[in-house]
């Protein structure tokens, strides 16, 4: 079974005193360090020098979050290939086929942000969008500039759920893109982007009548 960790190795601090982060790789007992862009100083890390600092942890398991489905996209050939192979299909943009469910990465937010404000209105901005679609599974390289306009008609005659709702999908579609996209080490899992998308607006007398669900 392969196995991944984020590794720091002591004896090799450069001389602006930080250390690399590695991805120490693990197949059939056999090890391969994979270099990072990443780099951490002594504060980043405990007595024992594991890493502690939330921000670096969470690129990592974003990085190897991307190298396991790169190896998932090996299906079993994954099993009659050596080490060097599989870390060269890492490398590379090989294996990398699995499209990310918007809709199952929104609800998996939702979860962890139990106590954001108007939650409530995410969540049915999100069922909004779903019966839009017309389906509960929706890729995130469906939601583009063109996708969006659409949702507006769809929405055409209700103008506060236009503003909310087209926001609300924005703001999760960016979170998505945080969360799977690491420019850093040149990962871009979602290569659209709804940055020249902007939700219409709600008039003064809307906000007024407009009651947070």
């Amino acid at each position: 079974m392969a196995t991944f960790k984020p590794t720091i190795f002591k004896d090799r601090q450069r001389e602006d005193k930080t250390w690399n982060v590695t991805i120490r790789f693990t197949h059939n007992r056999k090890t391969r360090y994979l270099s990072t862009t990443m780099y951490v100083t002594r504060k980043d890390l405990t007595a024992s020098f594991k890493i502690k600092n939330q921000q670096i942890l969470d690129r990592c398991d974003a990085l190897i979050k991307e190298y396991r489905n790169k190896i998932d996209g090996l299906f079993l050939e994954v099993n009659d290939m050596d080490i060097d192979s599989i870390v060269e299909v890492m490398k590379s943009d090989k294996g990398n086929k699995t499209e990310i469910d918007f809709v199952e990465f929104s609800r998996k937010w939702f979860e962890k942000h139990k106590e954001l404000k108007g939650l409530k209105n995410y969540q049915s901005a999100l069922n909004s969008f779903c019966s839009f679609m017309g389906r509960s599974v929706v890729y995130c390289s469906e939601i583009t500039v063109k996708t969006m306009k659409a949702y507006e008609e769809f929405l055409s005659g209700k103008m506060r759920a236009k503003s909310l709702y087209t926001s609300k999908i924005v703001r999760l579609f960016n979170e998505a893109r945080e969360y799977y996209n690491d420019e850093d080490n040149d990962i871009i899992r979602i290569k659209n982007s709804l940055s020249k998308y902007k939700p219409p607006k709600m008039n003064v007398a809307e906000k007024a009548g407009f009651v947070s669900r």
